[in-house]
């Protein structure tokens, strides 16, 4: 699974298909970002022999607005004559700030996707997408019913020899290019909720071939390709714009080309501006060879996890400090306490509100403290990275109930 200066053509691939992401399209018709969509898929529908499959690993629009997919809509039917089966999962931009139920119906309506995650066999191979489903400003959330459907999915492949592509649009926490804050303090652009469920169940699954996009990182920066653990991993750039090792924006647009043979995975670099392949971006994976296993019990990158609280008791009497345990807080997350069975919204205020990353991220515990609080059934609720902009933006990511009691406990 090495870097490879030269490529043999000699023996034909199986099939070949595109990954894009982040196109995000606006409403402008001679705005960069959707002038560089054009150029790609002229780039696409013009390559000999044609391509299987276009996948786009999410931020097709930049901001998930209805006029957005609309223009989105426009390029695409320019070429729908020529262009392969087509596949999209949606990114954090197409998510973000807005009423959930509202952006996930635009999605499906002007994608054609019909749910948030879900696969797909093309000439015998097989895609797997997988996509958030919460609101969140940067994170995606993968919940127990999706992980589920992913394990059984992998299943399927386990004894087919074939490799088996997975597409989501945030990378993995210190994995690709753009997410590996080891290397400069600006590649902290991983963003999975569950990171270490999804860590762990791809480690299982050694044909397993993983691309992300979010990171906008030029492709043949280190870590483009990444297999020292759990799977093999590929950032996949942008097709708006790009981003460098120096942490500085970059014009360009690029992809992949893939190509599958019986024992090997071909990925190619595409300067789709130039019309070009990017030299230093010519990839091999070895579908004989092993990704290093991991021991979780000793691993330093399985910090972040599916994001929990509980009380540190379940009763306080009037006045008592109220103490909430979480887990695997970032960002802007906060914590507040509301009525019991209180459905969350932009017009509705906590009783008290705290912010983890004033206290400790990613585990740690509040204190909300001096509240006196009548006695009653009160929840505290988790929501993760930003303040509620419409009444449905579906950011809650765990609540547990407590009571207030009038005498002091154990009195």
């Amino acid at each position: 699974m090495d870097f490879i200066p030269h490529v043999d053509f000699t023996e034909q691939p199986k099939m070949r298909f595109h990954v894009i992401t982040d196109l995000h399209i606006t409403n402008d018709k001679e705005h960069t970002h959707n002038k560089n969509l054009v150029d790609v898929l002229k780039d696409i529908t013009s390559m000999k022999p044609a391509s299987d499959g276009l996948m786009i690993v999410g931020d097709a629009t930049d901001n998930g607005r209805e006029d957005q997919y609309q223009e989105l809509r426009r390029i695409f039917h320019t070429y729908q004559h020529a262009l392969p089966e087509t596949c999209f999962v949606q990114g954090n931009h197409d998510v973000r700030w807005g009423d959930w139920t509202e952006f996930s119906e635009l999605f499906m309506k002007y994608t054609g996707m019909n749910a948030h995650y879900y696969d797909a066999w093309i000439k015998g191979y097989h895609f797997i997408f997988l996509g958030t489903e919460r609101g969140l400003k940067d994170f995606s959330y993968l919940s127990k019913t999706q992980l589920k459907w992913l394990e059984e999915k992998l299943s399927e492949d386990m004894s087919s020899g074939k490799p088996v592509f997975l597409f989501h649009h945030q990378p993995l926490r210190n994995t690709v290019s753009g997410a590996n804050e080891s290397y400069h303090e600006a590649n902290s652009w991983y963003g999975v909720r569950q990171d270490k469920e999804l860590k762990l169940l791809l480690s299982k699954h050694p044909r397993a071939i993983l691309f992300t996009g979010h990171t906008h990182w030029e492709i043949g920066s280190k870590d483009t390709m990444y297999n020292a653990k759990y799977a093999t991993m590929f950032n996949a750039g942008a097709a708006s714009y790009l981003w460098t090792d120096q942490n500085e924006h970059k014009s360009g647009s690029q992809g992949y080309v893939v190509e599958v043979y019986e024992h090997k995975v071909l990925v190619k670099g595409r300067d789709f501006l130039n019309d070009a392949w990017i030299a230093n971006a010519q990839y091999e994976v070895d579908l004989s060879a092993s990704v290093p296993a991991v021991d979780p019990a000793i691993d330093p990158d399985l910090t972040i996890s599916n994001p929990t609280i509980q009380l540190v008791q379940d009763t306080y009497a009037t006045g008592e400090p109220i103490q909430v345990a979480y887990t695997s807080s970032v960002g802007e997350d906060w914590i507040g306490l509301y009525p019991e069975g209180m459905n969350l919204g932009k017009s509705v205020e906590a009783l008290a509100k705290l912010k983890p990353n004033n206290v400790q991220q990613p585990n740690g515990t509040l204190v909300f403290s001096g509240l006196k609080l009548p006695p009653g059934r009160y929840e505290a609720v988790y929501v993760g990275e930003a303040e509620y902009r419409t009444e449905n933006d579906n950011l809650e990511l765990d609540r547990v109930v407590f009571e207030i009691v009038e005498k002091p406990i154990g009195s």
